[in-house]
């Protein structure tokens, strides 16, 4: 689940294994989802590398993803066209997106209160999204807890002592 954005891109060696980790932690909102879980693919528009990157987090998603209690129903998105987002649960960043086009991304979802994900830890650092997960080398789950306010999203107390907050 896992994007990146803006940042130098961390190639997602196995984007399966990273949408496991993704959908684990999605199963620690506090609002606890389950069943199918809608979820916005952006990508940067006009960008086809990112487009790309988006169209194969969606495909790792394939039936929905990893199985367990929440199964992933992807939509690519482009960052200029974000009315689709309210119909969405969460939002998974693609590599490419920076400036403007990630700022305008984390906004519209943040108002929706919606928790946007990517696969570069540089994003929790800038702003631009509440969770980065990344499965390689390590598994490595680190949130912003201004982003995570900002969004209104929350997690279960349990899921605060397995991840790094910044």
């Amino acid at each position: 689940m896992i994007l990146a954005l803006g940042y130098p891109a961390l190639a997602v060696a196995d984007p399966d294994r990273d949408l496991r980790v993704a959908t684990r932690a999605l199963s620690f909102l506090d609002h606890r989802p389950r069943g199918d879980m809608p979820v916005a693919v952006v990508y940067a528009a006009g960008d086809s590398a990112s487009e790309a990157h988006a169209r194969r987090m969606a495909d790792a998603m394939g039936g929905g993803g990893p199985q367990g209690r929440i199964r992933l129903v992807p939509t690519l998105m482009a960052a200029d066209e974000l009315g689709a987002l309210d119909r969405q649960e969460a939002v998974l960043l693609a590599d490419g997106l920076a400036g403007d086009q990630a700022t305008d991304v984390y906004s519209a979802a943040s108002r929706r209160g919606l928790i946007t994900i990517a696969s570069d830890m540089a994003c929790v650092d800038a702003g631009y999204c509440v969770m980065a997960v990344a499965s390689q080398p390590r598994v490595q789950i680190v949130v912003s807890r201004e982003a995570a306010r900002e969004s209104d999203v929350g997690f279960a107390s349990s899921f605060r002592m397995m991840i790094t907050e910044r």
